[in-house]
């Protein structure tokens, strides 16, 4: 059967579209809705991922391994069972994500990470922690390729490495937010109820996590038709803008009819792997989590051995993240409006590897100051390329491949 003589699931009652023609100013207003209500949101689930991922960092700056009887090593090992969840299961994550939409799968990830980060206010011993690092890696595997994924319903190609650029941009605010809420926490409740702050640390941003989930479970549309129930395609757009967006994206890519319900088979991941174009993009994504993983873990902790102590290490990430954030979306403005990928990428990873040779080669009586200002170029600029990297790995790749390819 032909593609446009099949039925289009992206509509609520799996119909065909009619596609409809549309002024620019119409089109600029149904994408103003889009930019203003949906992605604000969408930062808000990234950020809560962020937090969670991240506030072992924060934890250690308050005895963490002390109180577990750990060492460094210990949380390397935890580190890499993480990192092993998350190389394991973000393509099947994915995969479910195709099969039951995105809208559905994601606030479901969401609330079982935050439970697992929940529960590691309560863990007794280094087993506790294994477990955990593992479980929350499961949780929140396929959040960023599968709501990378979910963006591409909303916006066209020529629009999504700035949209992108600001969805990975959450990564910045959360390093700018989290530090001095850790600080808070760490501060104001250690102690209290005979608990450390850690655990307090795990157990609030946890429960806020779970809360945004079912808040993820209300509000997000499948697709700009099948806006169902949610709070987006109920209430924010008219039809009226559901036809616009709808139309613009199958006139790109007309596969984005069959996106709903359809799960992922084997020839898909076969024409996925056997591309050869997914590989330079994974190299990419590689290098930047090379620098991304061990800033995120030991970020607060680096800036406690420059001689700062442990409360105020935790609200210097900030300016380093506000740094990320400026970085990112100039790169991403620039990308979008020169049309260009690969030299904005290789921009962003140079900065950052020239980050890291700061660190590396600049000697201890520098002083403090040199050595973060060091760190500010690594950590401000690690990763700001990833956007880019995955707006061009999504216009390379058809419908039926592009949740597979992001996931790799």
């Amino acid at each position: 059967m032909k593609p446009e003589n099949q039925p289009n699931p992206l509509s609520p009652q799996v119909q065909p579209v009619d596609l409809v023609e549309y002024t620019p100013a119409e089109e600029r207003r149904a994408r103003r809705k889009i930019d203003s209500v949906l992605l604000p949101f969408v930062i808000l689930c990234f950020v809560m991922l962020q937090y969670d991922r991240t506030n072992l960092g924060n934890a250690q700056t308050d005895n963490f391994a002390k109180s577990l009887g750990m060492t460094t090593a210990h949380i390397n090992t935890g580190q890499t069972l993480f990192t092993l969840g998350m190389v394991l299961l973000e393509l099947p994550s994915n995969m479910v994500a195709k099969k039951v939409g995105p809208n559905r799968w994601i606030p479901c990830i969401m609330f079982l990470w935050g439970l697992i980060t929940l529960c590691q206010a309560f863990i007794k011993n280094r087993s506790g922690f294994y477990a955990t690092r593992f479980l929350l890696a499961a949780g929140e595997a396929g959040f960023i390729p599968g709501m990378a994924w979910y963006l591409t319903r909303f916006y066209v190609s020529a629009e999504l490495s700035l949209r992108l650029a600001i969805f990975w941009g959450s990564n910045s605010i959360a390093g700018m937010t989290s530090g001095p809420l850790a600080l808070g926490i760490l501060r104001g409740l250690s102690g209290r109820n005979g608990w450390h702050g850690w655990q307090y640390l795990f157990l609030i941003e946890g429960a806020m996590t779970m809360f945004i989930a079912v808040l993820a479970f209300l509000f997000l549309p499948n697709s700009p038709m099948d806006g169902g129930r949610s709070i987006v395609g109920h209430v924010v757009m008219t039809r009226r803008d559901a036809a616009i967006l709808t139309s613009r994206a199958l006139r790109e890519d007309p596969q984005k009819a069959f996106a709903r319900g359809t799960a992922v088979s084997m020839v898909d991941i076969r024409d996925t792997f056997f591309d050869w174009r997914l590989y330079g993009h994974c190299v990419s994504a590689f290098l930047s989590s090379v620098i991304l993983t061990p800033v995120n873990t030991y970020g607060p902790s680096i800036v406690k051995q420059l001689g700062y102590s442990g409360y105020i290490a935790n609200g210097m990430q900030a300016p380093a993240s506000a740094i990320g954030l400026l970085v990112s979306l100039t790169l991403a403005w620039s990308s979008d409006k020169t049309r260009e990928r690969g030299v904005h990428i290789s921009i962003a990873m140079i900065l950052s590897f020239a980050g890291t040779l700061w660190l590396a080669l600049a000697p201890d009586s520098a002083g403090k100051r040199v050595l973060y200002g060091g760190y500010l170029m690594t950590a401000g600029t690690m990763a700001t390329g990833q956007a880019i990297n995955a707006s061009w790995l999504s216009s390379r790749f058809d419908e039926r491949r592009r949740p597979i390819a992001l996931a790799c």
